[in-house]
């Protein structure tokens, strides 16, 4: 999340605001009973506080990050599904932030959703950083040219557990 920020925020010097979107998935689709995703949610909370410590700049802690810029947010649910996902994703692209869209999204958890989210990126170029997508076929940056990941992929882990 810093390392997006940051980027985003030394794009133009003028630049006083990011707007992030970010893609949980909160609760399940209605064939799962519209569970509660507890791992989505205690991701959202983790995003949600990690904006909160780079716009606070009084307390101490990354004060020094982003001086002069305020990570605004706004997140819709993807419910692991690669058609909410989609849908959400475009979106959010689209429509928030009064119809300026998002500067990049977070998410979303799952390969699938991702993967889906990243198509409806492709067509307004927006940045998209998945925290826990790892399938190899995200990797195909003629696919996929706006999505990055902050774990690495499953081909990355296999060849890397032989190599032992």
């Amino acid at each position: 999340l810093l390392l997006l920020s940051a980027g985003l925020a030394g794009a133009s010097s003028a630049l006083s605001s990011v707007r992030l979107c970010g893609l949980f998935p909160r609760f399940r689709t209605a064939a799962q009973d519209f569970k509660a995703d507890d791992s989505g949610t205690r991701r959202f909370a983790a995003f949600v506080q990690a904006i909160r410590e780079v716009n606070n700049k009084t307390d101490g802690i990354a004060d020094h990050l982003l001086p002069t810029t305020e990570v605004l947010f706004t997140q819709r649910d993807s419910r692991r599904d690669g058609a909410t996902a989609f849908f959400e994703a475009r979106e959010l692209a689209t429509s928030a932030f009064k119809g300026q869209g998002c500067d990049a999204i977070v998410g979303a958890a799952s390969s699938g959703p991702s993967a889906l989210a990243a198509l409806a990126l492709k067509e307004s170029s927006t940045p998209q950083v998945s925290y826990s997508s790892t399938s190899a076929g995200l990797s195909d940056g003629s696919t996929y040219p706006y999505f990055a990941r902050t774990v690495p992929s499953d081909d990355f882990q296999a060849r890397r557990a032989c190599s032992r």
